[in-house]
């Protein structure tokens, strides 16, 4: 099965363009990843909205679903938070979609778990 990955990217004023995160959807599920560490950010309140990202992410998967989620996201982000279009990724040996997430979240985003 594809697997399929949106980058999320933050457009914030006066910023070149940084990479926020990604999305991975295999077609039952979503996986996603963000930044942990906004504080390059200088506004403390756009900090904590941004914070805030993950548990609306959750509360919106888990009232959606997976690919519904996915959908709206890319129909309703456009300002400072933007999707990329979606690229297929080959199926890796059967890696299990969350451990995909956590080496790309390594990778692209310096994130350890």
């Amino acid at each position: 099965m594809a697997i399929e990955l949106a980058l999320l990217e933050l457009h914030y004023p006066g910023r070149a363009p940084t990479l926020a995160g990604f999305f991975l959807h295999d077609g039952e599920r979503l996986e996603w990843r963000l930044l942990e560490d906004w504080s390059f950010i200088d506004d403390p309140v756009d900090q904590t909205v941004l914070a805030d990202t993950k548990s609306c992410l959750e509360s919106l998967a888990a009232e959606y679903g997976a690919t519904r989620s996915l959908e709206m996201l890319e129909d309703q982000l456009s300002n400072i938070l933007r999707l990329s279009t979606r690229v297929q990724l080959e199926p890796l040996a059967a890696m299990p979609l969350a451990e995909l997430a956590d080496r790309l979240a390594q990778l692209l985003l310096g994130l350890t778990k």
